[in-house]
């Protein structure tokens, strides 16, 4: 790629740069933000698949069989819609492949949020830079990460509604029971041992998982987009006055869709808290 500036993580100041990646923030909601919400979260971790006991009688490695979850948000576009006639898994092939390549076992993408954030750089090339620099670091922090043998693991989900733009017919009234004017959804929390992975439907502009993230106060809180259903773009409400595509044709969710997203995410955060 030649020189380019190491990636602007203002979402994220605690996380690594990375020169060869550079992406932006599509909506430029703050002139300060055109280059941001390039995040490749901590969200590396190997666990023993055999037991301790098994570890003792067969002398089981923690380079046998391993699991790897990558988490990065980023826009997956580096070929549609340049190449749209094109079927990819784009960068998070090379990624995964990088580390099942060295470590073995599998490695699962998750994506985070990207609802705003695209790559400045498309194409095939592009693809590959991203993946394996994306899958390089993966490998980085697989090195060092701390291991158990043995976590809890708490899941709960829950049932939410948006408002959507669509108003009802004429021919309707509010006696009438139907849910035409609202989208029906789920959110989900999986919490294995101290690590907190909220999975949320749509496109989630950097802004809503900021705000969760900032509110929730937890150190391992890793937001997982499109998750279980896609209901377009979820936006705040600033982004709806600002204008733009995403809370534009992008959605078809009305405004304060960000609003309640976070609302329901703080408390089904707080419920598996509680539920310790």
């Amino acid at each position: 790629m030649g020189k380019t500036n190491p990636i602007q993580t203002q979402y994220k100041p605690n996380q690594t740069q990375l020169k060869p990646i550079k992406c932006q923030n599509k909506a430029n909601t703050n002139p300060k933000q055109t280059q941001s919400v390039v995040s490749l979260s901590n969200l590396f971790q190997r666990q023993k698949i055999c037991s301790a006991e098994q570890s003792r009688q067969k002398g089981c490695e923690i380079f046998g069989l391993t699991f790897c979850q990558s988490h990065f948000g980023c826009h997956p576009v580096c070929i549609y819609p340049y190449l749209s006639t094109a079927i990819s898994a784009d960068y998070h092939a090379y990624a995964t492949r990088v580390v099942e390549q060295m470590e073995g076992g599998i490695c699962l993408f998750t994506l985070g949020l990207a609802g705003d954030t695209v790559p400045v750089r498309r194409g095939v090339k592009p693809r590959q830079e991203i993946g394996k620099a994306l899958g390089g670091e993966a490998l980085r922090r697989l090195q060092l990460v701390t291991t158990t043998g043995s976590a809890t693991l708490k899941a709960l989900k829950r049932e939410i509604k948006f408002p959507t733009k669509k108003a009802p017919s004429p021919n309707e009234t509010a006696d009438d029971n139907k849910t035409i004017d609202y989208v029906t959804t789920e959110i989900q929390v999986l919490r294995p041992g101290d690590i907190y992975i909220l999975g949320l439907p749509g496109e989630i502009l950097v802004e809503v998982g900021i705000e969760i993230k900032t509110r929730a106060g937890l150190e391992n809180l890793f937001i997982v987009t499109l998750s279980n259903d896609t209901i377009g773009y979820v936006c705040h409400s600033r982004a709806y006055e600002e204008g733009g595509y995403e809370p534009g044709p992008g959605t078809n969710l009305a405004k304060g869709a960000g609003e309640i997203m976070i609302k329901e995410a703080l408390d089904i955060l707080s419920q598996i808290k509680q539920n310790e």
